[in-house]
C-alpha cells in the first residue's frame, strides 16, 4: 500500500524538529514552515497519487463497513430506544395528546393519517417517546384542536 508524503517522510521530519528541540518554540516553528514551504509542490503530488490511487479501496471499505457493521449499530439502536421507552422525555405531552384523543373518541390510525405519519409514530409520540417537529405539530394542533401554547408549555416542563 503507497504511503502519503507525510507517512513516508515522517523520520525525516521529526529528525530536524530533533535537532532544533532545545531552540525557541518560534524558531523551530519558522524552521518547519520553511521545510513544508519548500516542499509543498512534492507534497501535493504525492498526497494527489495516494488519494487517487486509494479512492477505489476507500470507497469498497466504506460499503463493507456498512454492511458488516449494520448489526452493531441496529443493536446500539435499540439499546437507546429501550432507554428511552423506560425514561420517556415528553410524557406529560403524550398524556395530554391521549386525553385529548379520548375526548375526540379518535383512533391513533385516524391521527396517524391527519399527520402523514405511521401508526407506531403515533404511538410513540403518545408514549412520550419522541415529538413531532414544527410542520407536524401544526397539523397535530388542528387535528385535536388544541391551542400551540397548551402543547408547548407541556413539552417545556418535561
Amino acid at each position: 500500500m503507497k504511503k502519503s508524503y507525510y507517512q513516508e517522510h515522517k523520520k525525516e521530519i521529526r529528525r530536524y524538529m530533533g535537532k532544533y528541540r532545545k531552540k525557541h518554540r518560534k524558531e523551530r516553528r519558522a524552521y518547519m514552515k520553511s521545510y513544508y514551504e519548500d516542499h509543498r509542490e512534492e507534497r501535493k503530488a504525492s498526497d494527489r497519487k495516494y488519494y487517487e490511487s486509494h479512492r477505489k479501496e476507500r470507497i469498497a471499505y466504506s460499503k463493507n463497513y456498512r454492511r458488516t457493521h449494520r448489526k452493531e449499530r441496529e443493536k446500539y439502536a435499540r439499546k437507546n430506544m429501550r432507554k428511552l421507552k423506560k425514561n420517556p422525555p415528553y410524557k406529560k405531552a403524550g398524556n395530554y395528546l391521549r386525553e385529548k384523543l379520548e375526548e375526540l373518541d379518535k383512533s391513533q390510525s385516524w391521527l396517524a393519517l391527519q399527520l402523514g405519519v405511521s401508526r407506531e409514530a403515533v404511538s410513540e409520540y403518545l408514549k412520550g417517546v419522541y415529538f413531532p417537529r414544527e410542520e407536524r405539530r401544526r397539523r397535530l394542533y388542528k387535528a385535536l384542536e388544541i391551542k400551540k401554547s397548551d402543547l408547548e408549555n407541556l413539552i417545556e416542563e418535561s
